[in-house]
């Protein structure tokens, strides 16, 4: 079977490929909202006295930070009190690499998870793991291919043995 010739078509339509390259799954799917982080807005920027001068970050922003932190290492990203926790190593982080030199080294293992229906506020199905593989991918590693792998919900996805 050939892949749609207009996959945004295609998926809007509920076709779920099963593997697509990081620039793909950047394209047609919304990071997840939960991701984003509260950005503080200066004094002068805010719309009127009753702004609270906070608003989420936005998609282009949650992608470059993403990309950053992918260039980062274990220690610089997460601390050393994390490390002597653990926490990090569940995930297969180390100390001193980044993401971006153990794909060079090795790829980029593990499917990219994401929500099987469209959810709010997007209108697009959002990317439930795997957005630091996706954002380095997209930049650097185009022409990788991920298998993409549905989810209900991201409780779903993280009971996956694979989710990272």
């Amino acid at each position: 079977m050939k892949p749609p010739k207009d996959l945004g078509k295609a998926m809007k339509a509920g076709y779920q490929p099963m593997f697509m390259t990081g620039p793909e799954i950047k394209e047609h799917f919304a990071p997840l909202e939960g991701d984003k982080k509260t950005v503080r807005l200066p004094p002068n920027e805010r719309a009127n006295r009753y702004d609270h001068g906070e608003r989420k970050e936005t998609d282009a922003e949650l992608w470059d930070r993403k990309l950053t932190e992918s260039k980062q290492t274990g220690e610089e990203r997460f601390g050393e009190i994390s490390f002597a926790m653990g926490t990090p190593q569940k995930y297969g982080i180390s100390r001193k690499s980044t993401l971006a030199d153990r794909a060079n080294q090795s790829g980029m293992p593990g499917a990219i998870h994401v929500a099987d229906h469209v959810g709010y506020p997007s209108d697009k199905q959002q990317i439930l793991g795997g957005h630091h593989r996706v954002a380095l991918s997209a930049e650097q590693f185009k022409e990788h291919i991920f298998p993409v792998k549905y989810a209900r919900n991201l409780d779903e996805a993280k009971a996956d043995p694979g989710y990272r």
